[in-house]
C-alpha cells in the first residue's frame, strides 16, 4: 500500500474516531508508515503511535483509563500482518479485555483476515476490517453478533482511492449502534447460571437433569429483562456450586467463574459486587442493598436453681453473714460487759442463742431474746430496722426476678464472638463467597480477629456450602451463623422464627448485582431496563411477594399480664430446704458419733 493510500485511509478512519481517542499500530509489514504519520500530525490530528512488538505492549493502552470528554469510545487502527493482528486477539479473549468502548480498525493487504478473526473474536469485541481487494479498492467489515452468539463480519461497503482523494460507499453504518442492536436480542437463548437460594432465586430440577428457575425476586428481574428485551434462556448451576470469584491460584472458581469462562451470560444469586470480581467480570447496577449479620440461636431462660440467691450478690451475701454473725457476737459482749455492774446477769444471751435470733430476725421471724435493758433495747432496735430493709429489698427483687424471665446474654455483634466461642458456640459462613474473603483477607481490626475465631481444624463445621444447611442445626450446636439479612431472615421464618435471634449490631453493607460477561456490549441497555425496574418498586414488590409465602405462621404475639409461679421459679426454695436437711442428719450423726467415742 503506497504511501499516499496510507495517507488517505488515515484520514478517513481519523474523521469518524473521537478526539484524543484515536491509537495507531503498525508493524514491521507497514515500512512506509512514517511518512503518513507525520502528515497527520501536521494536519492537528492528535493521535497516540505504538510501534507492534508484542501483543503485550496493547494491554497498557487497552486498560488505561478514558480521558476523552465527550465520549467513553476510543479507536485502534491496526496496520499489521495477520500472525500479528491474530496474537493481538488472542491476548483479548486470553486476557478477557473485550470492551464495548474500544473499536478496532483492522487495516489489512490480506484477504484472509476477516475469516480467520471469526474463528477467534467474542461477543464485546468491536472490530471493521477494512481488507484489500484490489488495487486502491477496499472492502470494508463490521461485527455482528449471530442468534446462537458468535461473530461474524457483515459486508457494509467499499473504500477507494481516487485521484482526488477516496471515495467510500457504505450499504450501514460503519460502528454498530450497541444500544439500539441490543434493544432487541430477536429470541436469542442466553445462559444464567445460579444457585439455589430462596428468597433471591428458587431453582427446580426437572426431567434429564434440566434446572428450571421458578420462584424468587431475582428470577422476576431476570425474567422482566427477558421480556423487554426480547431473550429467552437456561440455568446452569457451577459444578464447585459456590459463588466463588478469583482464587489464589490464578484460576476463577464458581458463579463468577462460569461467566468468567462465557460458560454464562449473567450470574444471579445475592452476588455482591467486589472489587476482586470487577477484575475478572462485569456488575449490573446494584439492584439491593443490605448488610451482613449474625443468626443465633435465641436466648436460653437462664437456669433458676439458685434464683432465690440472685437478688444479692456474692459480697452482698458475705455482708449480711459478716452483719448477723458481728451483731450476735456484739450482744455476747454487751451482756458479758452488764454482768459486771448488774447484781444479776442478763440470760439467755450467750453466743449461740445471739447469733441464732439473729438469723431469726433476717428472716422475719420473732426474737426469743428477752430485752430488759436499754443496752439490748437499743441494739436490738436498729437491727429490725436493718434486717426491715434487707428483707423488703429482698423480696421485691426476688419477686421481679421471678417474674420477668432472665435471659442469656444475646450475640448482638462481631465484639460479642470471642466470649460466644469461649462459651461453645461455633462461627459458620458459606465458603467461595465475599463473605468469607472480607474476613480471610483481613489483616487487623474486628475482620481479622473474627477469622482467627472459625475452626480451622475442622473446616467442615465453619464453612459450609449454603445457609439452610444448618438452619435445623443452630438451636442444638450452638452456631453463628453470618451471612445477608434478607437471606437468613427468610431462612428464618421458614424454620420458625421466634427459634432465631439476630444480632442488633449488622456490618459490612452489601451491593448484589448480576455478573456479566467482562465488557459485555449489551451491560448499559440492561441497566437502563434495570433502573426502570428499581424506580417503578419492582424489586421491593417482588422481594415483599416472597416473604409474603412465608408469613402466615410466623406472626409474633405479644403475652402480658402477670403469670402463677410455678415450681420452677421456686426450686431454689426446695433446693435450700433440702440443703439444709441433709445438713441437719450429718449434723446428727456426728454428734452421735462424737457421743458414742466419748463413752468408750
Amino acid at each position: 500500500m503506497s504511501p499516499t493510500t496510507t495517507h488517505e485511509m488515515l484520514l478517513f478512519l481519523s474523521g469518524m474516531s473521537p478526539a484524543n481517542q484515536l491509537y495507531i499500530v503498525y508493524d514491521s509489514t507497514y515500512l512506509d508508515m512514517d511518512g503518513p504519520l507525520k502528515l497527520l500530525a501536521e494536519e492537528n490530528y492528535e493521535i497516540i503511535v505504538v510501534k507492534f512488538i508484542s501483543g503485550n505492549d496493547l494491554f497498557d493502552i487497552i486498560s488505561s483509563p478514558v480521558t476523552a470528554i465527550s465520549t467513553d469510545r476510543r479507536h485502534i487502527l491496526v496496520f499489521c500482518s495477520l500472525y500479528n493482528i491474530m496474537e493481538i486477539f488472542q491476548l483479548v479473549a486470553l486476557r478477557s479485555l473485550e470492551s464495548r468502548s474500544i473499536w478496532w480498525l483492522i487495516v489489512t493487504l490480506s484477504k484472509e483476515v476477516a475469516k480467520v478473526l471469526e474463528t477467534v473474536l467474542r461477543e464485546g469485541s468491536q472490530v471493521v476490517v477494512i481488507e484489500l481487494i484490489d488495487q486502491n479498492l477496499f472492502r470494508l467489515s463490521s461485527t455482528l453478533i449471530n442468534f446462537d452468539g458468535t461473530v461474524w463480519l457483515r459486508e457494509i461497503g467499499t473504500w477507494k482511492k481516487t485521484t482526488n482523494g477516496y471515495d467510500s460507499y457504505l450499504t450501514s453504518e460503519v460502528f454498530t449502534d450497541l444500544d439500539k442492536f441490543y434493544s432487541d436480542f430477536h429470541g436469542r437463548e442466553l445462559t444464567i447460571t445460579a444457585m439455589d437460594n430462596n428468597p433471591y432465586i428458587v431453582l427446580q430440577e426437572r426431567d434429564k437433569g434440566e434446572l428450571v428457575a421458578v420462584a424468587g425476586f431475582e428470577y422476576a428481574m431476570m425474567k422482566s429483562l427477558g421480556e423487554a428485551l426480547n431473550f429467552t434462556y437456561r440455568v446452569t448451576t457451577p459444578a464447585d456450586r459456590k459463588w466463588g470469584g478469583p482464587a489464589e491460584n490464578g484460576s476463577v472458581v464458581g458463579m463468577i467463574g462460569d461467566v468468567y469462562k462465557r460458560l454464562a451470560h449473567f450470574a444471579v444469586s445475592e452476588i455482591t459486587i467486589t472489587g476482586v470480581r470487577e477484575t475478572v467480570i462485569d456488575f449490573t447496577y446494584p439492584h439491593y442493598i443490605e448488610t451482613l449479620t449474625l443468626l443465633s440461636r435465641a436466648p436460653m431462660e437462664k437456669n433458676r436453681t439458685f434464683a432465690a440467691f440472685s437478688p444479692f450478690t456474692l459480697l452482698v451475701w458475705m455482708g449480711i453473714i459478716a452483719t448477723t454473725l458481728g451483731v450476735g457476737t456484739l450482744l455476747t459482749v454487751v451482756t458479758w460487759v452488764m454482768g459486771k455492774y448488774l447484781p444479776e446477769k442478763p440470760k439467755g444471751y450467750n453466743l449461740n442463742d445471739t447469733i441464732f435470733n439473729m438469723f431469726r430476725g433476717i428472716v422475719k421471724q420473732d426474737t426469743l431474746l428477752i430485752a430488759n435493758y436499754w443496752p439490748h433495747k437499743f441494739l436490738l432496735l436498729f437491727w429490725y430496722i436493718f434486717c426491715l430493709n434487707i428483707s423488703a429489698l429482698y423480696s421485691g427483687i426476688l419477686i421481679a426476678t421471678l417474674i420477668k424471665p432472665s435471659f442469656e446474654k444475646p450475640i448482638d455483634g462481631l465484639t460479642d464472638l470471642p466470649a460466644a466461642t469461649k462459651n461453645g458456640f461455633t462461627l459458620v459462613i458459606t465458603s467461595g463467597t465475599s463473605m468469607e474473603y472480607l474476613f480471610k483477607s483481613a489483616t487487623d481490626g474486628i475482620y481479622a480477629q473474627t477469622w482467627k475465631l472459625f475452626n480451622h481444624r475442622d473446616k467442615s463445621k465453619s464453612f459450609i456450602r449454603h445457609s439452610k444447611d444448618v438452619m435445623h442445626k443452630i438451636s442444638d450446636d450452638k452456631l453463628v451463623l453470618i451471612n445477608g439479612h434478607l437471606s437468613l431472615q427468610y431462612l428464618a421464618m421458614e424454620e420458625g422464627i421466634r427459634r432465631f435471634y439476630f444480632a442488633r449490631n449488622t456490618f459490612a453493607p452489601q451491593y448484589y448485582g448480576a455478573a456479566c460477561i467482562s465488557g459485555a456490549p449489551y451491560l448499559p441497555k440492561v441497566n437502563k431496563i434495570l433502573s426502570y425496574m428499581l424506580e417503578g418498586g419492582l424489586i421491593t414488590k417482588w422481594r415483599d411477594t416472597e416473604f409474603q409465602k412465608v408469613a402466615g405462621s410466623n406472626v409474633i404475639t405479644e403475652t402480658g399480664g402477670s403469670r402463677a409461679f410455678s415450681i420452677k421459679h421456686l426450686q431454689a426454695a426446695f433446693y435450700i430446704l433440702l440443703i439444709g436437711l441433709l445438713t441437719a442428719v450429718i449434723v446428727l450423726v456426728g454428734e452421735q458419733l462424737s457421743v458414742y467415742f466419748l463413752d468408750v
